[in-house]
């Protein structure tokens, strides 16, 4: 961008301009990449299509509510809200390694949802719950979830791996969070109450010890003047969202954030905006 005369760049008002101009501060350019190679993604997709487990279908929209829950670090002080959703009969979703931590904390998660291709998320598999699993998932946690659904992402290699006939493939983000809001979606839910999908760090990356997120690069940014530090997975979280949750909100569906962080300031911001528009 070139100025020519007036306006300059800090006659903008416009916080992000300004950072950017004053140097140090750039947009976020960021592309979601599959942390398993493409072949392994296509093999596993075979190999759970040929277990028998059922799949993903879509059921009439209804007005049970879905509790969507990750693991950001602000989960913990949320747990007597989910509780009592769970006591009101709304549906809890857990996803990744938040289906273990709920059940420590005496909620049994009505489903756990996994994305993550990498064999080290057998961990997450959670006694007494039913599992949504990912086709392109290890094959160890099929082994290890004997009540599990099938779903399929839209990602390079699985539809290699399904090969001919009509698939629903989960569009909604690359992160299990926004699956997860997908899935609940396809199965007829249009309220969703988000539970830690923190999308920044406090001084841990989860509410749980997660070590597979250790080596996480972090990095920083600046929303509406408050600053996060996040990983590039969780920024692209936040990105995803909001396309999604706008289109959702455009279908009349209601969405709830909890908790502290980046995802829920967004949300936060986003409700202001159209409280305005209004």
């Amino acid at each position: 961008v070139c100025f020519h005369g007036e306006p300059r760049p800090h006659n903008c008002n416009v916080e992000w301009v300004d950072r950017c101009w004053a140097g140090g501060g750039t947009a976020a350019e960021l592309t979601a990449l599959c942390n398993v190679h493409h072949d392994k993604i296509e093999a596993n997709v075979r190999s759970s299509m040929a277990r028998g487990f059922p799949s993903l279908d879509f059921a009439e929209a209804h007005d049970g509510q879905a509790v969507i829950v990750g693991g950001g670090p602000s989960l913990a002080a949320t747990l007597g809200e989910i509780r009592w959703r769970a006591s009101l009969g709304q549906t809890i979703f857990a996803c990744n390694g938040a289906g273990p931590f709920l059940l420590d904390n005496g909620i049994t998660p009505d489903h756990v949802v996994i994305l993550d291709a990498r064999p080290e998320n057998e961990l997450f598999v959670t006694p007494g719950a039913h599992h949504f699993l990912a086709s392109h998932c290890d094959p160890s946690l099929f082994e290890a979830a004997p009540r599990a659904t099938i779903y399929h992402a839209n990602t390079a290699g699985v539809s290699e791996g399904l090969g001919n006939g009509q698939h629903i493939l989960m569009s909604t983000g690359s992160t299990v969070g926004l699956v997860a809001i997908g899935i609940a979606h396809v199965l007829g839910f249009r309220t969703f109450h988000l539970h830690g999908m923190d999308s920044s760090l406090t001084a841990e990356h989860h509410a749980y010890p997660q070590p597979i997120n250790d080596a996480d690069t972090v990095l920083e940014c600046v929303v509406a003047g408050e600053t996060f530090r996040a990983a590039p997975w969780m920024l692209l979280q936040v990105q995803q969202f909001q396309s999604l949750a706008a289109l959702l909100a455009d279908e009349g569906c209601i969405i709830t954030v909890a908790g502290e962080g980046l995802l829920p300031h967004v949300a936060r911001e986003m409700g202001r905006i159209y409280q305005e528009a209004a």
